[in-house]
C-alpha cells in the first residue's frame, strides 16, 4: 500500500512499549509454565512499537521527508499534488501530530526536502524545475518561495538543514561530479565547503544538537558510514566515525534528549532503523580503503594512463553522415491501437461489445470504433467517436446508429408504470458534436481559509433521424428528423483543511430542438453537497428536470438505465441515469432524483428517492450499495477514459417493489 508517516515515542521513557512487552511477557510465562526446564526464547529484534500518530496517504499519494518543528508537535512533510494542468508536483504541508490537522503551505511549488527553521516561520527546501535544483526558502505562512542559491545544469543542491541558531544552513551540493557539504548563509546565498577535499562523496548532513559539529554520511574508503566532524576543528582535522558497517549506514538524525544518533542500516533483510550513542564505544582505527588504485581509475589529465591515451594519433574511422535536425509538426501524432471489451448487466438485460481504440502518445487525437450486441432493451448498434485535444477546449464528434426496444414482450414485461412514455422500438442514427472546457477560477492554499473554485462548460449539437414503430408515442411507424442544441455548465467549490473538507457543486443544462416536426424546450438543474474526513464522508445529490408542454413524449425526462456506451449521454440528455432501475422506469413532463451516499469506502451504501410525471409525487424509494471506478485518460498507456460500475439495490415502491436488482457496466470515453 502507499507509504505512511508514523510517530513513535523515543528516549528513556519509551524503552518499553507496554502493550507489546506485556503480551510478550505473558507468552514467555505460559511457555515456561508448560515446560519449566525449557530455555526462554531470545528476542533477536525489538517488538513492534505502538504509534503515537500516523499520517496516512491522501488519494493514494503518501507523504515524504518528515521534519519536526522546534515545538515537537508539528511536522513539515511533502506530498505530490496535481496542478491545474494535471501535472504532479511536490508541495509542502504542516501536520499537527496531536490534532491530525494537515495544512497546505505551497501550491504547485515543486519544493521538497524541506526543513523548518528554529523559529518555525520559514523552511529551507529544494525546488527542481527544468533540470535544475535550487536551494530555496519557503515562507510557511504565505507559501512564497525565494531562491537562496540557484542551481545549474552541473550544480545540484539537495536536503538542506538549519543550524540550531538559525544563522546558517548545511546542504549537500553536487559540483564537479561528486557530493560535498556546503555551509550556506540563508540571507545572501554565499557558501563555503565544510568537508575535506579528498574525492570522497559526503551527503545527508545535519547539525549536532549543540551546533558545534556536523553529522553526515561519508563514503571515504568506499562504504557509506555515519561520521561526525567538529566545525571549530583546525584545518586538516579528521572526521570521527560513528559507525563501521560493510553494507551502508546513512541518513543520520541526532537526538538531543538521548545524546544519540538515529540512522538507517542497510542489511540483507532491508533497511533497519538503528541508534548509536557517539560516546559509548568509539570506533577504533581508520577506514579500510576499498577504492581502486588511481592507476585503474584515472581522475586527472596528467595521469600517465590518460596522458598515454591522449598522445595517440587520431585514427580515421567510418562515420554516419551528419544531417541537420529539422522540426516536424506533431499533427495527430503516431497511431497506437488497442482492443477493449465493454458491456453491461443491468435490469434492462445483457449487453456486450468490442471497442477498437486509436490513441497517440500525447492524447491529441483519440478515436473509438464500437460495436454492441444485446437483448432488446439495452442500446445496441455501432458508433465511431473521436476527440481532438489540440485546442484549449476539447472537441468531440461521433457518428452512431443504435436501436433500443422497450416493448412488453421483453422479460421485464409490465415493469414500467403507466406514466412511462418511452417508445416501443426506437432506431436512432445521426451525428453529434460537443465542445467542452474546464477552468480553475480560484486555487486555494488548502488550509481551509480559501476555497478552490472551478467551472466546467459544454455545448453540443445533435442531428439525427428517429424511427419509432409498433405503437410509438409519435404514431405508428413514425419517422422524423431529430435536431437539438444543448448547453450545460457547473460551478464547483471545495474547502480543504488537512484531511477534512467540504465541497459543493451547482450546475444546469438547457436544451432546445425539433423532433418529428414538434418544437420543444427542456431544462435541468443539479446540485451536490459533500463532506469528507480521514476515512469516510457523506454526499447528497439532487437533480430536477422539466420539459415544456409542447415537448413530445420521447423528449420528456425519463429516469432509469445506465449511460449509453455507444454515444455521448448528451444525445439523450432527457434520460436521467439510474442503473438500479430499467430504462424509463419513471417518465413525464417533470422528473426529480435525490440521493444520499457514503463516500470514501470501496463499496459505498446509498439511499435514493425519485419521481416523474406531470407533477412530482408517488416517490420511488431505493437503497443499495455500489462500487465505482473511473480511470483517467492515459494516452501513453494507450488507455481511453473508463468508467466501471457495479452494485445491487432494493426497490421499495412501484411495480418492482421488494425486488433486488444487480447491475454491472463498463463504458469507455474517447
Amino acid at each position: 500500500g502507499p507509504s505512511r508517516v508514523v510517530v513513535w515515542r523515543a528516549g528513556p521513557d519509551a524503552a518499553r512499549d507496554t502493550a507489546a512487552d506485556s503480551a510478550y511477557a505473558r507468552t514467555q510465562r505460559r511457555i515456561l509454565k508448560r515446560d519449566p526446564e525449557d530455555v526462554a526464547a531470545v528476542r533477536a529484534y525489538p517488538l513492534p512499537r505502538t504509534p503515537v500518530a500516523t499520517l496516512v496517504a491522501v488519494n493514494g499519494r503518501g507523504h515524504h521527508d518528515p521534519r519536526w518543528f522546534a515545538d515537537g508537535r508539528r511536522m513539515l512533510v511533502s506530498r505530490s499534488e496535481l496542478t491545474a494542468d494535471d501535472v504532479l508536483r511536490p508541495d509542502l504541508f504542516v501536520w499537527d501530530t496531536r490534532t491530525g490537522a494537515l495544512r497546505r503551505v505551497t501550491r504547485g511549488g515543486a519544493v521538497r526536502d524541506a526543513d523548518p527553521s528554529p523559529d518555525g516561520r520559514t523552511a529551507a527546501a529544494i525546488r527542481c524545475e527544468d533540470g535544475r535544483c535550487d536551494l530555496v526558502s519557503v515562507d510557511l505562512a504565505s507559501g512564497a518561495v525565494r531562491t537562496i542559491a540557484a542551481g545549474t545544469y552541473t550544480r545540484t543542491w539537495t536536503r538542506p538543514r538549519w543550524s540550531t541558531d538559525g544563522r546558517r544552513l548545511v546542504s549537500p551540493v553536487q559540483d564537479g561530479g561528486r557530493w560535498r557539504l556546503a555551509l550556506v548563509d540563508p540571507a545572501t546565498g554565499a557558501y563555503t565547503y565544510a568537508t575535506p577535499d579528498d574525492g570522497a562523496e559526503r551527503y545527508d548532513a545535519v547539525f549536532s544538537p549543540d551546533g558545534g559539529s556536523l553529522v553526515y554520511t561519508s563514503e571515504r574508503g568506499g562504504v557509506p558510514n555515519v561520521v561526525r566532524l567538529a566545525l571549530d576543528a583546525p584545518a586538516g582535522a579528521v572526521e570521527r566515525a560513528l559507525t563501521r558497517v560493510t553494507g551502508a549506514a546513512f541518513a543520520p538524525a541526532p537526538s538531543a534528549a538521548e545524546r544519540g544518533v538515529y540512522f538507517l542500516d542497510l542489511t540483507p533483510h532491508g533497511l533497519d532503523l538503528r541508534r548509536v550513542a557517539p560516546d559509548s564505544t568509539p570506533v577504533q582505527g581508520d577506514v579500510v580503503d576499498l577504492t581502486p588504485p588511481p592507476a585503474l581509475l584515472p581522475r586527472s589529465p596528467v595521469d600517465p594512463v590518460r596522458a598515454a591515451v591522449a598522445a595517440l594519433p587520431p585514427v580515421p574511422v567510418d562515420t554516419f553522415p551528419v544531417t541537420a535536425l529539422r522540426a516536424h509538426g506533431y499533427g495527430a501524432g503516431p497511431r497506437h491501437y488497442v482492443a477493449l471489451p465493454l458491456g453491461s448487466v443491468t435490469p434492462d438485460g445483457l449487453a456486450a461489445g468490442l471497442q477498437l481504440a486509436s490513441v497517440d502518445p500525447a492524447g491529441r487525437l483519440t478515436w473509438l470504433l464500437q460495436g454492441v450486441a444485446s437483448e432488446p432493451r439495452p442500446w445496441h448498434g455501432v458508433s465511431l467517436r473521436a476527440a481532438w485535444r489540440g485546442l484549449p477546449a476539447t472537441i468531440t464528434g461521433e457518428l452512431f446508429s443504435a436501436t433500443q426496444a422497450l416493448d412488453d414482450r421483453t422479460r421485464l414485461a409490465g415493469s414500467a408504470p403507466a406514466d412511462s412514455s418511452s417508445a416501443v422500438r426506437t432506431r436512432l442514427g445521426g451525428a453529434a458534436l460537443f465542445t467542452s472546457a474546464e477552468r480553475w477560477l480560484v486555487a486555494g492554499p488548502g488550509n481551509g481559509r480559501m476555497p478552490d473554485v472551478r467551472v466546467n462548460g459544454r455545448v453540443g449539437l445533435v442531428a439525427s433521424r428517429l424511427h419509432e414503430d409498433n405503437g410509438s408515442t409519435l404514431g405508428v411507424d413514425a419517422v422524423g428528423a431529430r435536431r437539438l442544441a444543448m448547453a450545460e455548465g457547473s460551478l464547483s467549490v471545495g474547502v480543504a483543511g488537512g484531511q477534512r473538507g467540504t465541497y459543493g457543486l451547482i450546475g444546469g443544462q438547457l436544451a432546445t430542438g425539433r423532433t418529428a416536426g414538434a418544437d420543444w424546450r427542456r431544462g435541468a438543474v443539479n446540485a451536490s453537497l459533500g463532506t469528507y474526513g480521514p476515512q469516510y464522508g457523506l454526499r447528497v445529490d439532487g437533480t430536477y428536470a422539466a420539459a415544456d408542454d409542447a415537448a413530445p413524449a420521447y423528449e420528456r425526462p425519463a429516469i432509469g438505465g445506465v449511460a449509453p456506451g455507444l454515444f455521448d449521454p448528451g444525445v439523450l440528455s432527457q434520460r436521467l441515469v439510474f442503473p438500479a432501475l430499467p430504462t424509463a422506469y419513471r417518465a413525464g413532463r417533470t422528473a426529480a432524483v435525490t440521493r444520499l451516499a457514503v463516500t470514501g469506502a470501496s463499496i459505498a451504501p446509498y439511499v435514493a428517492a425519485l419521481s416523474a410525471g406531470e407533477r412530482l409525487g408517488g416517490w420511488t424509494r431505493v437503497a443499495g450499495v455500489e462500487a465505482r471506478t473511473a480511470t483517467p485518460f492515459l494516452p501513453f498507456a494507450r488507455a481511453p477514459q473508463s468508467r466501471l460500475l457495479a452494485g445491487v439495490a432494493e426497490i421499495f415502491d412501484g411495480p418492482l417493489r421488494d425486488h433486488a436488482r444487480a447491475y454491472v457496466s463498463a463504458v469507455f470515453v474517447p
